[in-house]
């Protein structure tokens, strides 16, 4: 099958329309209803196929993603961009080009993308990062991502959350840095006809593993570790993530790297189309 020529769409709009029609320009026609309004009507959609390819195709990894543009790129009319602040890869398959007689307007509007996400250990540690925990939420933080902490040894922590989670009536009352890079509690402990005083060692920084980019490996993340108590002897907890900026900038580096090669020969820019 042939396919339906400018002429033959022209035609078909003006049969269906049933009224006399005009050409407005290129690929464009009127129909005059009987009170003399002209309405306009783009012929394409009356076409085989379109007249040229746009649209937006979204990607799952970055081999399908360097794939795409191989079978569609075309060198000296792709791009791709990489926007750090959306974890996203677009390519502008029909982006602006150099001509001969200077730039050549694209229509950009035809891309392909690939949405890049944080990982799950990542999410869970931002996502509390320098926000005041009380010491159950806290507890809780540590038994569900007891796996992302490097140092101190897991068993250490595991100890701490123990000795937490035995003495539901401890009155706190100072805390006090050391020089061993630890944080001394002192609390006052409430037992059945009396009460006794206690001390116990808290980390003042830990150090995790975190996935800034989901699928790569984790890197090492340093934190702080801010032992509060309240007027009334609660303990609140706050976690300082230290240079996550650097970190998400360095993985995101990574993945640019990665992703250059791959989708050769066009060009990686940083930003957004």
């Amino acid at each position: 099958m042939s396919d339906k020529t400018e002429a033959e769409a022209v035609a078909e709009i003006a049969r269906r329309a049933d009224i006399a029609t005009v050409e407005l320009g290129p690929g464009v026609i009127g129909t005059q209803d009987s009170y003399g309004t002209v309405t306009a009507h783009d012929t394409e959609p009356y076409l085989e196929h379109p007249r040229r390819a746009k649209g937006t195709q979204e990607l799952a990894t970055e081999i399908a993603f360097a794939a795409y543009l191989e079978l569609h790129g075309i060198e000296h009319m792709t791009a791709v961009y990489a926007d750090q602040d959306e974890l996203r890869l677009t390519a502008v398959l029909n982006e602006h080009q150099a001509g001969d007689d200077g730039r050549e307007a694209g229509w950009r509007d035809w891309q392909a993308s690939l949405q890049l996400e944080h990982g799950r250990a990542w999410d869970a540690w931002t996502a509390i990062n320098e926000k005041s925990l009380t010491q159950a939420a806290f507890i809780d933080l540590l038994e569900d991502r007891i796996d992302d902490v490097l140092d101190p040894p897991s068993t250490t922590l595991l100890e701490i959350m123990s000795n937490f989670s035995a003495n539901k009536t401890l009155t706190f009352r100072s805390a006090q840095a050391l020089s061993n890079g630890a944080v001394q509690l002192m609390y006052d402990e409430k037992i059945d006809g009396g009460g006794a005083a206690g001390d116990m060692q808290v980390p003042e920084r830990i150090e995790l593993a975190l996935d800034p980019i989901k699928g790569d490996d984790p890197v090492r993340v340093k934190a702080r570790l801010r032992w509060r108590i309240t007027d009334d002897g609660k303990l609140v907890i706050v976690v300082k993530l230290d240079r996550l900026d650097d970190v998400l900038e360095l993985a995101w580096g990574t993945v640019v790297d990665r992703v250059t090669p791959a989708v050769a020969p066009f060009p990686v820019l940083e930003g957004k189309p």
